[in-house]
């Protein structure tokens, strides 16, 4: 935790979207909850075993193709493939899935109570969060690490040793697909109950037009603020990140916890904590120069399998046993050869004795 910040459990509960959305719906992307059933938790967090990514029995081969073009026949989807897994089945909750997706006009961004799946993007078709079907949705549900720290690890911001569970229990949030320019994005920090910092949200970008206009940026996210937020949001610290659509037309995307459990992007958390509040106006703080102070994804990590990662980072036991694992793959196809020479038939023949 950053010098100075402590986040309780109420305040990250209050930060949840279940929790929020009903107070600022006029002012954030419409959406729809759908309350996970243990047995659904439980097969997102893989207790059921390691199994691998099996999608509920419900998802047809139609809603995992969703709206790719691709006719490449060559790939197998044989039955024979899945090791005699028995896909698990949830009706209810894929058909609540699917109503939602209607009713929210075709597409939907899927999140839990905090976090959405943006880290596993890259297993989805398009490598985006825009769903339109039930395995669109699921799939991003359990290929991510961040809906996994959702459901198991929120609690130890808190210096709790368990499961945090929000008033309601966990959910499932599918909000109406609404495309967003990066650029627009901003993440904003609030201490006891005064805005103090203002970041771009998209920490890779260089967006030139945004320094012309970063007073009225200021100006404009204070008075969002002041008016939505202020009086109406009763956290004396948080964080929210806001959508600039147009010229003072701001929407709501999110809030989030005053501490380590948010990035704080622009900034430090220890510079934040620092921040005198005798400041009349939030810093603003932009990406102004893409040679010097851009920075790379935040998820880049999540591009790469887990076992890259490892190897990259340098883990000794994870390298030594990857070293094992390839001496023993060469040691099996050095077996296999000599089998197939001493069972292979002398094929000589007689014009070449």
């Amino acid at each position: 935790m950053a010098a100075g910040v402590s986040i309780t459990a109420e305040e990250v509960c209050k930060c949840a979207i279940t929790s929020w959305y009903k107070d600022f719906r006029d002012v954030t992307i419409t959406s729809k909850f759908i309350p996970l059933t243990d047995a659904f938790t439980k097969y997102l967090l893989g207790d059921g075993g390691d199994v691998g990514l099996v999608l509920p029995k419900e998802c047809s081969l139609a809603n995992v193709i969703g709206d790719s073009d691709s006719t490449d026949s060559s790939v197998s989807w044989d039955d024979d493939d899945d090791d005699g897994i028995e896909p698990p089945s949830f009706p209810n909750t894929v058909e609540a899935i699917m109503m939602a997706i209607t009713e929210l006009g075709g597409a939907v961004f899927p999140k839990l109570n905090w976090s959405s799946p943006r880290d596993a993007t890259w297993v989805a078709i398009g490598n985006t969060l825009r769903c339109t079907c039930p395995s669109d949705v699921i799939l991003l549900l359990k290929s991510s690490d961040f809906v996994m720290h959702d459901l198991s690890r929120v609690g130890e911001y808190c210096g709790l040793d368990q499961t945090l569970v929000p008033p309601g229990g966990f959910s499932l949030c599918l909000r109406r697909w609404v495309p967003i320019n990066p650029s627009g994005e901003f993440r904003c920090f609030v201490k006891d109950s005064q805005l103090i910092g203002v970041s771009q949200r998209d920490t890779s970008g260089c967006y030139p037009h945004l320094l012309s206009i970063k007073d009225q940026l200021m100006t404009e996210v204070v008075h969002f603020f002041s008016s939505n937020l202020l009086k109406k949001f009763l956290v004396k610290s948080f964080v929210f990140d806001v959508y600039r659509r147009g010229q003072a037309d701001y929407q709501l995307i999110d809030i989030n916890p005053f501490g380590d459990m948010t990035d704080p992007l622009l900034f430090s958390w220890s510079e934040l904590c620092k921040l005198s509040l005798d400041q009349e106006l939030p810093i603003v703080r932009l990406v102004e120069h893409a040679f010097h102070t851009i920075q790379p994804s935040d998820l880049i990590g999540c591009r790469l399998p887990k076992e890259c990662s490892q190897l990259v980072n340098g883990d000794d036991d994870y390298v030594e046993k990857f070293v094992e694992l390839c001496k023993s793959a060469r040691d099996d196809i050095i077996a296999q050869h000599e089998k197939i020479d001493n069972t292979t038939p002398n094929n000589t023949t007689a014009d070449t004795q």
